[in-house]
């Protein structure tokens, strides 16, 4: 069975190449291109790995890490987020709310694809 990746970007031309090349690589994703209702999308789509963009309409990156890591059920999701401000701490930031990686836009997808894969062999989820 496919690994699930829920991508949420607001930004749908990105959106649209990581969906399509993620999916490429047999991996099964949904997309949201807002952070409201975070909870929800997770009990629905059941995923194995999250890779958001820190700035999102409804709730930014930062509050969804610590509403996933703040239920139990999802709190080991592995959470990679992406973001293409330069923040002068925020891996640092990233990390101390309980992501598992911080990517800086633009990347390489190869970059991504191989942090998705690391993160899930990690886990073994």
């Amino acid at each position: 069975m496919a690994k699930k990746v829920v991508i949420i970007e607001d930004d749908s031309n990105l959106l649209k190449v990581m969906e399509s090349r993620i999916t490429s690589e047999g991996y099964d994703v949904a997309i949201c291109n807002e952070g409201t209702d975070i909870i929800e999308k997770l009990k629905t789509e059941q995923p194995d790995i999250v890779v958001m963009d820190i700035m999102l309409p409804g709730m930014d990156g930062y509050t969804l890490v610590r509403t996933i890591r703040g239920h139990k059920q999802f709190s080991g999701i592995p959470v990679i987020m992406i973001s293409g401000k330069v923040y002068e701490d925020g891996a640092v930031i990233a990390e101390e709310i309980g992501a598992d990686a911080f990517i800086l836009k633009p990347f390489d997808l190869h970059v991504l694809l191989s942090k998705i894969k690391e993160l899930l062999e990690k886990c073994k989820r």
